[in-house]
């Protein structure tokens, strides 16, 4: 019997053997290599017959927890919460510590030729993906919605090849529960860049 077998049995293996296919290419595509032209800050979203702003709860939980983090020193040391709410609004324009960013969020498609994938990040995202079969699609969006905030081009990349919709680039931020312009950009407001 082979460490594979023991791992699970029936429907569980294959489940097993999905997984285990489906995580290098999943690894090289939330890793791609730095300084070319791979790395969006900007957001991307999936255009169907609705928008899939192609940033689930896992994702908004995990960039909450980043942005608590970052206050954390204040708020040990007895910083009450609504001032520090205030001042990041006022500095950086940032929705409430509190805010529930995935109810909260908001895309806004970049205009002209920034608003498609550029063709050398789509070739790089696929050919990275291109081990995923069409079987294991749903195991492969599945990890990637649950796992991180930061995956966006890899799972538009596959909810495209899904027929779930086209990748759609743009800006991501969170409305403001007591305003009405949406000054929270967090991927994408200072211009869509692929770096």
């Amino acid at each position: 019997m082979s460490f594979q077998d023991m791992l699970t049995t029936g429907t569980g293996k294959a489940a097993t053997k999905a997984l285990t296919n489906v995580a290098p290419a999943l690894l090289r595509a939330m890793n791609p290599p730095v300084n070319q032209g791979l790395m969006a800050d900007c957001h991307v979203a999936v255009q169907g017959a609705t928008l899939d702003i192609n940033f689930g709860k896992h994702a908004a939980q995990a960039l909450s927890s980043a942005r608590r983090a970052e206050v954390q020193a204040f708020v040990s040391m007895g910083y009450p919460t609504a001032q520090l709410d205030k001042m990041l609004f006022e500095s950086m324009g940032n929705v409430p510590l509190g805010t529930d960013l995935h109810a909260a969020a908001v895309f806004e498609a970049a205009k002209g030729p920034k608003q498609t994938l550029p063709q050398s990040v789509r070739k790089w995202y696929t050919d990275a993906l291109k081990t995923i079969t069409n079987a294991e699609l749903d195991i492969a969006i599945t990890i990637l919605e649950n796992s991180t905030h930061v995956g966006c081009v890899p799972l538009a990349i596959l909810k495209e090849r899904k027929g779930l919709g086209t990748a759609v680039v743009g800006k991501l931020g969170f409305k403001h529960p007591g305003k009405a312009k949406v000054m929270d950009w967090e991927f994408g407001g200072n211009g869509i860049r692929w770096v």
